[in-house]
């Protein structure tokens, strides 16, 4: 698909709702950092490659409460498995249950 061809005159909806979306992701993000410290945080989704890259560049790590913990917020990314990810994540869940419990 040619992202850039379909959303031709819609491109300000898409950012206002990459702006929208991005400024959700980012307590969920905060809280992440606060809860486990992660180096990194991968974003996986069926949408648009261009979307992802795009609500990663509006994440503003200046409205979050780091604390003293973490001297850098996390890199975050935009996972290669595009849609994948929640299947691959789903098919593990019996394996983890099974070494586990």
């Amino acid at each position: 698909m040619d992202f850039d061809r379909v959303i031709k005159g819609y491109e300000p909806v898409v950012d206002a709702w990459v702006r929208r979306a991005a400024g959700q992701i980012g307590p969920i993000i905060n809280w992440g950092i606060a809860w486990i410290d992660p180096g990194e945080f991968v974003i996986s989704s069926p949408l648009p490659t261009p979307i992802l890259d795009a609500l990663v560049r509006h994440i503003d790590f200046g409205a979050m409460h780091i604390g003293d913990h973490c001297s850098v917020p996390p890199r975050i990314s935009v996972s290669t498995l595009q849609g994948a990810a929640a299947t691959i994540g789903a098919a593990l869940m019996p394996i983890h249950a099974t070494a586990v419990g």
